[in-house]
């Protein structure tokens, strides 16, 4: 991706952070051209970036594209509880 020989990773990316994230989200999720950066157990920030027009993740659309905030939140909630199923195995 960063030597523009690929344009599309080939699955999405999650993200868990237990630490102070200064402010934004503890989860984030890349899947095609968004990053969701968003929290699920606890009130905060929802923000959404489009990585092809907006690589410095300078501006915010989760207001103007709720629908893919929500599509995007469902597949993190998703890959969230996948990822405790598999801590319960260890």
């Amino acid at each position: 991706l960063l030597d523009r020989r690929a344009t599309r990773r080939g699955s999405p990316l999650g993200f868990e952070t237990i630490n102070d994230t200064r402010g934004s989200g503890h989860l984030a999720w890349i899947e095609d051209r968004y990053k969701l950066i968003t929290e699920l157990d606890r009130p905060g920030e929802t923000m959404l970036f489009d990585l092809e027009r907006d690589p410095g993740e300078r501006d915010n659309l989760a207001a103007a594209r709720p629908a893919e905030v929500d599509r995007l939140r469902r597949a993190l909630v998703a890959w969230r509880a996948s990822c405790t199923e598999s801590r319960k195995g260890l």
